[in-house]
Parts: C-alpha cells; sequence; structure tokens
C-alpha cells in the first residue's frame, strides 16, 4: 500500500471516528421552578432522556434539544405559565443555533434554563352556544388560573354537549385567543359551530369478507331514523367488536 493510500485511509477513519462518537450528556435546570413543576419538565424532555442512556450521539442530542423548545413550552402553557423564556445550551450553545447536520463531535453538558414569568388567569372566559345541561368545568372563568388543560376541557365539554343532543357535527368555530401579558390574563371567547340535528341514516358496511353485510347490519343495531346519539353509536361499535370477528371497527 502506498503512503497516499494510506494517509487516505487514515483520513476517513478519522472522520467516522468523529461521527460515530459516543458519550455520556448531564443535564442541569434552572430557573424559578418548584420540585413538582421540574419534575413534569423532566418527564417531558428529551434532552433528560437522551442522558439517561447509557451513551449518546451529538446530533441525536441536537434534534432532541431543537425539539424540546415546543416540548417544554407545551409543559409550561399547560401550567398557566404564558410568557415563559426557555433556552438550552449545549456546552455553552443555544441548541437553535446549532445545525443537526454538523453537529459538534461530542454534547457533554445541556443547560436547560427555564423563567416561568407569572401564572396567567382567566379575563373573558366565554363559550357560547351552550346546549342544555351542558356542565363547563367550574376552572373555565374569570379569576381562575389559566391553563391549556382547562380549556381543552371547556371546549371538549361544550362540542359534547351539542353532540349529546343530536348536532353530530357539533365543533369549534370562530375563537378568539390572547393572552395579555400586561395584566397576566388569559382571554378566551369561543363560538360552537352546533351544526344541524340529525338521524341515524342506512349504515354501510365496507371491507367485509367472511360475514354477510346483511348479517353485521344485524349484529351492530344502529338504531335507524332515532337522533343521532354519541352513545348509541358507541354501543354499535362495541357489539361488534365482541364478536372478535374484526380487526378493527
Amino acid at each position: 500500500m502506498t503512503l497516499l493510500c494510506r494517509t487516505l485511509l487514515g483520513s476517513v477513519a478519522a472522520v467516522l471516528l468523529t461521527v460515530n462518537s459516543v458519550f455520556a450528556l448531564t443535564v442541569q435546570f434552572e430557573g424559578n421552578l418548584s420540585e413538582d413543576l421540574q419534575a413534569t419538565l423532566e418527564r417531558s424532555s428529551l434532552v433528560v432522556e437522551q442522558s439517561e442512556l447509557e451513551t449518546t450521539e451529538s446530533n441525536e442530542v441536537v434534534s432532541a434539544a431543537q425539539a424540546d423548545y415546543a416540548r417544554l413550552l407545551a409543559v409550561l402553557y399547560g401550567q398557566g405559565y404564558f410568557g415563559p423564556t426557555v433556552s438550552i445550551k449545549l456546552d455553552g450553545r443555544e441548541a437553535y443555533d446549532i445545525s443537526p447536520v454538523a453537529a459538534p463531535p461530542t454534547v457533554k453538558a445541556a443547560r436547560i434554563k427555564i423563567e416561568t414569568g407569572p401564572i396567567f388567569e382567566f379575563g373573558t372566559a366565554r363559550i357560547e352556544p351552550i346546549a342544555p345541561q351542558t356542565k363547563i368545568p367550574d376552572g373555565f372563568k374569570t379569576g381562575e388560573v389559566a391553563t391549556l388543560g382547562t380549556l381543552r376541557a371547556a371546549s371538549g365539554a361544550a362540542v359534547s354537549g351539542w353532540r349529546d343532543q343530536g348536532h353530530a357535527k357539533a365543533s369549534i368555530g370562530a375563537q378568539k385567543i390572547t393572552a395579555d401579558h400586561r395584566s397576566s390574563t388569559l382571554n378566551a371567547a369561543l363560538q360552537v359551530a352546533t351544526g344541524p340535528k340529525v338521524k341515524f341514516g342506512k349504515l354501510t358496511v365496507n371491507g367485509n369478507r367472511e360475514v354477510r353485510t346483511e348479517r353485521i347490519v344485524e349484529i351492530a343495531g344502529l338504531p335507524e331514523g332515532k337522533v343521532f346519539s354519541p352513545e348509541d353509536l358507541k354501543k354499535t361499535a362495541t357489539r361488534l367488536r365482541r364478536t372478535g370477528t374484526f380487526g378493527s371497527v
């Protein structure tokens, strides 16, 4: 083998060694975090997940860190913090400035610094129209801690209330959600698009091979002509699943 060949092969080996370097990673959280909030953030962090591996690779760490910005913000929004700042530094460099395809050979330490800002409360908290007998979660009202979980629960309850009344296509239509950072309030005004009140029509069967369509319709027992009910629809699917004949319904 010539000297040139040995030199080139040595260079290739060095490049491969750099790309495939593995290492242990440490993670440090900083900021005004309670023990419970930090624990929740750690459970959601992909960087923490990488640190729990015996060894990892730098491009994996960079990708995890860049995904963590959105993941950690989602946790904070879910706890009522709508004005936080999140910094994730890998060996002193902000993660969003690092290209995953040109990651450093190793990343030894991740420093995640979070300033939560104040907890927000609901200012405006309105959903309309509301179907009769619908119970909106108590937390969705002015002065209560504003969280995305409460907002989703209120939206879901409003939609379910109309579906229970036979409005199968009810959904959240127009919505205006704004965070006022001066007063630390979240204002939410949601409009429910109820759609028409409908009845069950004829059951259409697709994908059956070994069971006759007539038999499937008989087992399903869909109450054709009756006002739509999510509960009746669930019962129909349950009856079909209990036969053990179908892979999916």
